[in-house]
């Protein structure tokens, strides 16, 4: 367990799955199956309503 920080923040600052695996010193399995485990349990966590600062910003497509 002590390599899971190091994936944590690897999955925090979106890393690649390669780069993740240098960063933490586990195999390219691991990196996989546990970013997926964590993506799962997460997506449902939505709030009922936002809180505190909210920011929006605007994006521009070129479209032809």
């Amino acid at each position: 367990m002590a390599k899971w920080p190091n994936q944590l923040d690897a999955l925090l600052d979106s890393r690649a799955v390669r780069p993740a695996t240098k960063r933490a010193g586990v195999h390219l399995d691991f990196v996989f199956r546990w970013r997926h485990r964590f993506l799962e349990r997460v997506k449902d966590d939505q709030p009922d309503r936002l809180a505190g600062i909210v920011e929006a910003d605007k994006m521009f497509l070129i479209e032809s």
